[in-house]
């Protein structure tokens, strides 16, 4: 199991395995010149022995952040001063997420867990890319233009791929026997979720449309019949409306019917 609010150094810190292996391996890539900060605030369940669920995933880390490169080129001694001004913001800006506070300010307090993390410590006279996500974007940017005077020029990375799309990578290549399997049917049972709403959909409509088609002979003849009474009644009226209209007309083919009758 690892716990979310365990200190960095501990072998069952969640965000010990989040920022030097999963952050690190896979949304980094390997590559030691990048690194990428950011806020203890998003991770928000334990992560519990045995085969892991999308759902484990989701409820661990439900933000999906999507990743930010600040800077190409950053000192490392310009990335401790980053970090160092994020640490001093709080709790002010590390404290904005509006569930688990009570948890990480404790954790915080303690000091178990700082405001932000880092992937790797960074060494003053290398040079890194500086990479955060969505939340922390603001801040990092903020930070970074003060201690470094220039302008910063966030580009979004990794085609979109956000920390919950990070997290489900990771854990099908380092724990295939478990979460290769476990991930993979999961998503299989949402998909069979999903047909089923579909073939219900689908069945329902046929049960609207088939009375429709099965009766749909009687159902013209019944329009039919609705509608033929209303010529005659239409020419009565139209003939009535004639006589009326010349009155002698009529006194002259009633006077004609009597004597061809006598």
């Amino acid at each position: 199991t690892f716990a979310t609010y365990a200190g960095l150094d501990a072998a069952e810190s969640l965000w010990r395995l989040y920022v030097t292996e999963v952050t690190a391996q896979v949304a980094l890539g390997g590559n030691a010149s990048r690194i990428a900060v950011q806020s203890t605030g998003s991770l928000r369940y334990d992560l519990y022995a045995g085969p892991v669920t999308m759902d484990d995933v989701w409820t661990m880390n439900p933000f999906a952040d999507q990743y930010w490169r600040v800077a190409q080129i950053v000192k490392g001694d310009a990335v401790q001063a980053v970090l160092s001004a994020l640490h001093a913001q709080a709790p002010d800006a590390a404290d904005l997420r509006a569930s688990g506070t009570r948890q990480r300010a404790r954790a915080l307090a303690s000091g178990l867990l700082p405001p932000y993390a880092a992937t790797l410590t960074p060494v003053s006279e290398e040079a890194y890319e500086l990479w955060t996500v969505d939340y922390d974007l603001a801040a990092v940017v903020r930070a970074y233009e003060a201690h470094t005077g220039e302008l910063a020029h966030p580009v979004r990375v990794l085609e979109g791929r956000t920390s919950t799309d990070v997290w489900i990578s990771w854990v099908q290549q380092a724990w295939p026997c478990n979460g290769t399997a476990s991930l993979s049917a999961e998503a299989g049972r949402i998909s069979e979720q999903r047909l089923s709403l579909l073939v219900l959909a689908l069945a329902l409509l046929v049960l609207l449309l088939l009375p429709l088609f099965l009766f749909r002979g009687r159902i013209r003849r019944i329009c039919a019949r609705s509608i033929a009474p209303t010529r005659p009644h239409v020419q009565m009226v139209e003939s009535t409306a004639s006589s009326m209209s010349n009155p002698a007309g009529g006194v002259a083919m009633r006077t004609k019917a009597a004597e061809e009758r006598a």
